[in-house]
C-alpha cells in the first residue's frame, strides 16, 4: 500500500483494461500508455497487467506502508528519492515509511 502525501496532477489506479467486452458497452478503459504500463510492471516484479497507479501533469509523493518496489516508465518523469535520482524504465527497493516523489520534468 502507497500512502499519497501529494499529487500535483492526475493520480488514477489503472489495470490492464477490459478488451473484448466491448460489444456488451463494457469500455476498454487501461492505462493511457500500454508499453509504460507494462514495462513498470515487468520492472517490479508483477505480472504485465497488475493495476499501477497512472499520473500525469505535476510530483506525485508517495510513503510505502510495508518495503516495496516502486517503477517509473512513461515519457518525461523520474523518481527521486532522498539525494538520488532515476531515470525513466529504473525500479526503487523503497522501505516502510520512506517518502518518495516521482515528478514530471
Amino acid at each position: 500500500m502507497l500512502e499519497v502525501l501529494e499529487a500535483g496532477g492526475i493520480a488514477t489506479v489503472q489495470d490492464g483494461g477490459r478488451t473484448g467486452w466491448r460489444c456488451f458497452g463494457v469500455p476498454s478503459s487501461g492505462p493511457m500508455d500500454l508499453f509504460a504500463f507494462q514495462a513498470a510492471n515487468m520492472l517490479a516484479g508483477n505480472s504485465p497487467n497488475t493495476a499501477a497507479l497512472e499520473f500525469g501533469g505535476g510530483d506525485l509523493v508517495l510513503r510505502p506502508a510495508y518495503d516495496c518496489v516502486i517503477a517509473v516508465a512513461g515519457a518525461g518523469y523520474q523518481l527521486s528519492a532522498s539525494i538520488w535520482d532515476f531515470s525513466n524504465l529504473e525500479f526503487l527497493l523503497c522501505a516502510r515509511g520512506a517518502g518518495r516523489s516521482a515528478c514530471d520534468g
